[in-house]
C-alpha cells in the first residue's frame, strides 16, 4: 500500500476557530514548509492562509489543494508560530487572525518578504544617530560584532569596571561612551548579568525613579548580549519614545540596531525585519508589534515603561504587548526586564507572588534632587470657595488655564535660557462647541460624543471615528446663529502661550502636530538642540524623554485622568503625573513642577506631589483587594455591538442568561458602554470576573460559540481578555 501523502494544516484569518486540511499538489511537495503563506480555495472564493503543520490523517470530506505559495520565503519562524498560537489561545482569537497580526504589513499587502535586489552599501549609523538608514543599509560596513559591540574593533578597547563590562571608544566617530554606572545601577546591572548567564527564563521588574538611569542598565545588558552574539528586543510604548531611545542605541551599537514601527516606511521595515531574521541586526527597537519580529538567539527582552496602556492592542487580536513579550521570553529562555518608575499594579503583584524579581533604583543620577512640586489650587485662582474632601464646591469663575504662578515660572525659564514642558492630555482647540441660545453641543452623528473644534483646519472633528465637518451656520436644534467655543485643548493653549510669551520658541507635540512622517523626530531633535523654549503636548511628552535643559514642567489639568469611568483611573492619573513630573530637572540644574488642580486634597494628587509610589500602590492594592478587581481577580470583557440599539440590548441580556450558570464566574452587567455608540454602532458589554483564568475562558468561549438568538443576527460579539480600559 503506497504511503499517504501529507496534508497541510492551514490557519485562515477569517474568524474561524480551527485549522483546515488541504492537499499538497505534487509541484509543492518538496518546497512547502511550516510557516509558509499560501493561497487556498475557501468556499466560493480564494483566501490566504498560513501553514501551521502537516498530517497524514485523511478526513472524510473531499479535500481541495493549495493553489500557490506567496511569497516564496517562509514568513514565520517556529518561535513566532508558537507565540501566535499562545496569543490565539489566551486572547480567544482565531489563530489565523493572530498570524495575520504578526505578519509583516508589506507581505499582507502582497509584497515579497525579501527585497528583490540585495541591499548595497554599509550599515553604519547616520550622523547623529537619529534614525536608521534607508533600504540599502545593514551590511558589514560598520565592522563585525566584535567583543565590545558593533563598532570597528580598531577603535575600541574593552575595560573592566567592577566586573561589569564597559566599552571605551577611542576615536570612534559619533559613538556614545557607556556611562560609568553608579552604585545602584551596578547592583541592578549585576543582577541582570547574573540572570543572562544562566541562559534561563527570568523576569525582572526594574523599579527606578525618573532620572535614575534605567536606560543605561538596559544598554549595559544589551551590550553583553550583543558581544556574545545574541539578540535583543527593546519595546517602547510610543513611536516618539522609540526615536530618542533608538538614537542612544545606535550611538552604542552602530548599524547593529534598527527601529520597527508603523511610521517607518515599508522599505525600512522590510530591511529591519530581514536583517533581524538573519541575525545581521541583533538589536531591534520597536513598539507593540515589534514583539513579533524574528530575532535569532533572543536572550534579552526589554519592555520600557511597562505600565503603559499603549501596549494593549485595541482591536482583534486584543493582545497585550508586555504580557506577550513575557511569554516570548519564557518560550525562548530569555531574560525580560520590565522597567518603570510607576509599575502597573499587576506587575507589582507579580513581584509579591514570586513571579518577578524586583530591582530598585531609588536615587537619581549623581544624587540629583527630585524636582520641587508646587500645587496650585485652581479654586483659589478663580475666586471660588475652597474644596471640600478633595472636590470643588462652587464654580464662581472659570478656572484659569495658565495660573499666575505657572506663568511666572515659565517666564523665569525663558529669562534663564532653560526649557519648559506643559502637559494637557486633550488635543484640538475647543473641546465643546455649543449653541449660545439653547446650549446644545455639536455631537458626532455616528458616535455619542461631542466633537472637538480644530482651529487650523476650521472643522469640528470626532476623536473616535475621525469624522469631521465645518461648524454649521445655524444650530440644528433651535436655528441659533451664535456658538460658544468652550473647553481647552492644546491648540487653544498654544494661542495663549503665543500671546503671553510672543518671543518664545514654541513647539507642540500631539497627534495633530506629528501626522507627517518624521515630524515627531524633528520636534524631539529641536528640544535636544535647545531650539525650543516651551514644549506643549499631550501624553506624548510624559513618557521617558530625557531633555537635560528642561527645568519646569506644568500640568494644566492634574485632575483630568481621575474623572474617567474606570477602576484604573486613579492608577493612570498617578502614573502620568509622576512620569511627566520626571521630565524636569534631569541635569545639574534643579527642576520645578507645577500641578494645577481643582481637587488638591485628592489622595492621588497628594501622593503624586510627594512622589509616594509605595504609599499610593499600597492603598490602591488594598482597595482593589476589597472590591475584587485585578490583580486579585481576573477580568474578561464581552462587547456586543450592532446598528439597532434594542437588538444589542437584547443580545447582551441573552448572553447574561446563557453565562449565569457558569460556576466561578461573576457577571457584571450587562450595561451600555460609557461611550454607548461609536461609528454608528450601539454598544453594550458584560464583564466576567473570577479567580480562574480557565473558567473565564470557558465562559467567554461559550458566549462566542453560541448562535445569536432569532432576529439578533445583526449583532456581533468581541472578547477582550484582561481589558485595560472600559471606554
Amino acid at each position: 500500500m503506497p504511503p499517504r501523502k501529507p496534508l497541510a494544516q492551514v490557519a485562515v484569518p477569517l474568524g474561524l476557530r480551527r485549522v483546515f486540511s488541504y492537499r499538497v499538489p505534487p509541484a509543492l511537495h518538496d518546497v512547502l514548509r511550516i510557516g509558509h503563506r499560501v493561497r487556498v480555495p475557501f468556499g466560493p472564493r480564494r483566501a490566504y492562509g498560513y501553514v501551521v503543520g502537516f498530517t497524514t490523517e485523511v478526513p472524510d470530506a473531499k479535500l481541495r489543494a493549495i493553489t500557490a505559495i506567496e511569497p516564496q520565503e517562509v514568513v514565520f519562524t517556529p518561535e513566532i508560530l508558537r507565540l501566535t498560537r499562545w496569543v490565539a489561545d489566551y486572547y480567544l482569537t482565531p489563530w489565523g487572525q493572530a498570524l495575520e497580526a504578526a505578519l509583516p504589513p508589506w507581505v499582507r499587502h502582497g509584497g515579497a518578504l525579501v527585497p528583490r535586489r540585495a541591499p548595497r552599501g554599509g550599515g553604519g549609523a547616520p550622523a547623529g544617530g537619529a534614525a536608521v538608514g534607508g533600504d540599502g543599509g545593514g551590511g558589514d560596513g560598520s565592522g563585525g560584532v566584535g567583543a565590545c559591540g558593533g563598532f570597528d574593533t580598531a577603535s575600541i578597547a574593552c575595560v573592566a569596571d567592577g566586573g561589569l563590562g564597559a566599552v571605551s571608544i577611542a576615536g570612534g566617530a559619533g559613538a556614545e561612551l557607556p556611562l560609568v554606572l553608579q552604585a545602584e545601577q551596578v547592583v541592578a546591572a549585576a543582577a541582570v548579568a547574573e540572570a543572562l548567564a544562566t541562559r534561563r527564563f527570568t523576569s525582572l521588574l526594574l523599579l527606578g525613579v525618573t532620572g535614575s538611569g534605567k536606560t543605561e542598565v538596559y544598554l549595559d545588558a544589551a551590550q553583553r548580549v550583543v558581544a556574545e552574539g545574541g539578540g535583543v528586543l527593546f519595546l517602547v510604548p510610543e513611536i516618539a519614545m522609540g526615536t530618542q531611545i533608538l538614537s542612544r542605541v545606535l550611538r552604542r551599537f552602530g548599524g547593529k540596531a534598527g527601529l520597527y514601527h508603523s511610521q517607518t516606511g515599508d522599505a525600512e521595515r522590510r530591511r529591519v525585519w530581514n536583517e533581524a531574521r538573519t541575525g545581521r541586526l541583533p538589536v531591534v527597537v520597536g513598539t507593540r508589534s515589534a514583539v513579533f519580529v524574528p530575532v535569532p538567539d533572543l536572550r534579552l527582552v526589554v519592555v520600557d515603561e511597562e505600565h503603559e496602556s499603549a501596549y494593549k492592542q485595541d482591536d482583534t487580536p486584543r493582545y497585550h504587548g508586555r504580557d506577550t513579550a513575557v511569554m516570548r521570553a519564557r518560550m525562548e529562555n530569555a531574560v525580560i526586564v520590565l522597567g518603570s518608575a510607576t509599575p502597573s499594579l499587576e506587575s507589582l503583584y507579580n513581584v509579591e507572588a514570586g513571579k518577578y524579581r524586583l530591582l530598585r533604583l531609588r536615587e537619581r543620577i549623581d544624587a540629583r534632587p527630585h524636582a520641587r512640586v508646587t500645587l496650585v489650587d485652581l479654586n483659589e485662582a478663580r475666586g471660588g470657595d475652597p474644596p471640600e474632601r478633595g472636590r470643588p464646591r462652587s464654580m464662581k469663575l472659570p478656572a484659569p488655564v495658565l495660573s499666575p504662578p505657572l506663568l511666572r515660572a515659565i517666564q523665569e525659564r525663558i529669562d534663564r535660557g532653560e526649557q519648559s514642558i506643559l502637559f494637557l492630555n486633550r488635543r484640538g482647540h475647543s473641546t465643546i462647541v455649543q449653541c449660545s441660545a439653547c446650549g446644545e453641543a455639536l455631537n458626532c452623528e455616528q458616535c455619542d460624543v461631542v466633537m472637538t473644534f480644530h482651529k487650523p483646519d476650521g472643522v469640528i472633528r470626532c476623536h473616535y471615528c475621525s469624522a469631521s465637518r465645518h461648524v454649521p451656520a445655524a444650530c440644528p436644534s433651535c436655528r441659533g446663529e451664535r456658538f460658544l467655543y468652550n473647553g481647552v485643548g492644546t491648540q487653544k493653549v498654544e494661542e495663549m502661550l503665543v500671546s503671553a510669551f510672543p518671543t518664545a520658541r514654541l513647539a507642540r507635540l500631539d497627534l495633530d502636530a506629528v501626522r507627517k512622517r518624521g515630524a515627531h523626530g524633528r520636534v524631539i531633535s529641536a528640544m535636544e538642540q535647545g531650539e525650543v523654549d516651551i514644549l506643549l503636548g499631550t501624553q506624548m511628552v510624559a513618557k521617558g524623554f530625557h531633555f537635560p535643559r528642561v527645568t519646569l514642567v506644568g500640568v494644566l489639568q492634574a485632575d483630568r485622568e481621575m474623572l474617567q469611568p474606570d477602576f484604573r483611573a486613579g492608577e493612570r492619573a498617578f502614573q502620568i503625573l509622576t512620569q511627566v513630573a520626571g521630565r524636569s530637572g534631569r541635569s545639574e540644574t534643579a527642576g520645578e513642577v507645577v500641578f494645577q488642580s481643582l481637587m488638591p486634597g485628592h489622595p492621588v494628587i497628594a501622593a503624586a506631589v510627594i512622589g509616594d509610589y509605595a504609599g499610593f500602590a499600597s492603598r490602591e492594592l488594598e482597595l482593589r483587594r476589597t472590591l475584587g478587581y485585578p490583580p486579585f481577580r481576573r477580568m474578561t470583557d464581552i462587547l456586543v455591538d450592532g446598528k439597532d440599539a434594542d437588538h444589542v440590548r437584547r443580545r447582551a441580556e441573552a448572553l447574561c442568561d446563557l453565562l449565569t450558570p457558569h460556576e466561578g464566574v461573576e457577571i457584571l452587567g450587562p450595561a451600555p458602554m460609557p461611550h454607548a455608540r461609536l461609528k454608528g454602532r450601539y454598544r453594550w458589554h458584560l464583564t466576567l470576573r473570577g479567580r480562574s483564568v480557565a473558567k473565564l475562558h470557558a465562559a467567554a468561549l461559550a458566549a462566542l460559540e453560541a448562535p445569536a438568538p432569532a432576529g439578533l443576527s445583526g449583532t456581533r460579539l468581541m472578547v477582550d481578555v484582561d481589558p485595560v480600559g472600559m471606554s
